[in-house]
């Protein structure tokens, strides 16, 4: 069972036994008195059992596990009282996307109760509601190398270079997307801050490419974990390998702009398509007028940061679009509006990338 957002696991009075889940990225919105936003026992209950995951979850006290809470061989950010416990990160595929598989080099891997049944792989149990299946191998391998560990950013900002390694083990060629994600230290995602790229590797090459990477005064404090992936941009990934890194302070200064990705170019390997890149940035929706979902196209002459909108006729946001900032590469991107919640009516999309801002009109006809 995978939870998100939610209420997590309540125990109320009883003594349940709870194997093979993962429980992450739920929120207790109770002000001071929060607690226990992903599993809470009370006075009366208790909770066992073995191969979980228990991370992300935020609360004002003890966030991941309240109450009388009796885990082993389950990964927690915070330490356990039973054996085989972990506090390593997990490192699912992509937070961002919701998928909760394990990424190739999580902790979670074969570190479950060994006197467990083995998974569907015939390997020791991994932690967690999803396992990994070690006889799927990726064609490919990214390996992501800092220079000069650990790495610690002043609350002024900086940088810090690293190595990223491609390797194509495929007896053929293999085309992808390559990117990099921060993942900021409240768990949420940030990026990508490099690509997506779109590559085409022979059969047996190897690249290496030296990257500097810049982060600004208004990151906050906090460890990151910075992963490189490859595969199907955004949610198919093919393999990941990822460091840490630590900002000391939060400085003054803007978060967004300043996340720069600079070095050794990726285009000798970059794919030769038909489309070319956009002269001028613009907006524009089809269909509209639409019922109930429309697409909304953007054009991106240079790379930058983007964000998308929605608003009412009285200038009221109406969470259709949920996103932080993203940076996208130059090119044609396309975003999904669903005002199937909304009523008939006219709303206005608002892309604001830089300096640039454009106000698309929607009509929504139901």
């Amino acid at each position: 069972m995978a939870v998100r957002r939610g209420a997590g696991i309540f125990v109320y009075d009883c003594a349940p036994i709870i194997n093979n889940n993962t429980v992450v990225e739920n929120v207790c919105t109770d002000g001071a008195s929060g607690i226990g936003a992903g599993i809470y026992s009370n006075s009366g209950g208790s909770t066992s059992g073995v191969n979980n995951i228990v991370y992300f979850n935020q609360s004002t006290y003890m966030p991941q596990c309240a109450g009388n809470v009796d885990f082993s061989y389950s990964c927690c950010s915070e330490a356990l009282s039973g054996i085989g416990n972990i506090t390593a990160d997990p490192l699912f595929v992509n937070l961002v996307g919701d998928d909760y598989n394990l990424q190739q080099n999580s902790p979670c891997i074969d570190t479950g109760d060994p006197n467990s049944p083995l998974d569907p792989d015939n390997t020791r149990a991994d932690m967690g509601a999803l396992y990994f299946d070690q006889g799927a191998v990726s064609p490919l391998a990214i390996t992501l190398t800092p220079y000069n560990p650990p790495i610690t950013i002043p609350a002024s900002g900086g940088s810090f270079d690293f190595n990223v390694a491609l390797d194509n083990a495929d007896p053929s060629s293999q085309t992808f997307d390559a990117w990099i994600m921060a993942m900021l230290p409240n768990g949420s995602q940030f990026g990508p801050v490099l690509g997506p790229i779109n590559l085409t590797l022979p059969s047996g090459v190897s690249i290496n490419r030296d990257r500097t990477q810049a982060i600004p005064a208004g990151a906050p404090a906090g460890t990151y974990a910075y992963t490189g992936y490859v595969g199907d941009y955004p949610d198919d990934v093919w393999d990941s390998d990822s460091f840490p890194f630590e900002k000391l302070e939060t400085g003054i200064g803007p978060m967004v702009p300043q996340w720069e990705n600079t070095g050794d170019s990726f285009a000798l390997w970059q794919t030769v398509t038909e489309v070319g890149i956009p002269t001028a940035l613009s907006l524009s929706a089809h269909p509209n007028p639409f019922n109930p979902s429309t697409t909304i196209s953007f054009q991106l002459p240079v790379a930058g940061f983007v964000k998308l909108e929605i608003f009412d006729v009285n200038g009221c946001d109406v969470g259709a679009v949920r996103e932080p900032p993203r940076w996208y590469p130059p090119g044609i991107h396309e975003i999904t509006f669903d005002g199937s919640h909304l009523p008939s009516g006219v709303y206005f999309a608002r892309l604001t990338a830089g300096d640039f801002k454009q106000t698309q009109k929607l009509m929504l006809i139901k």
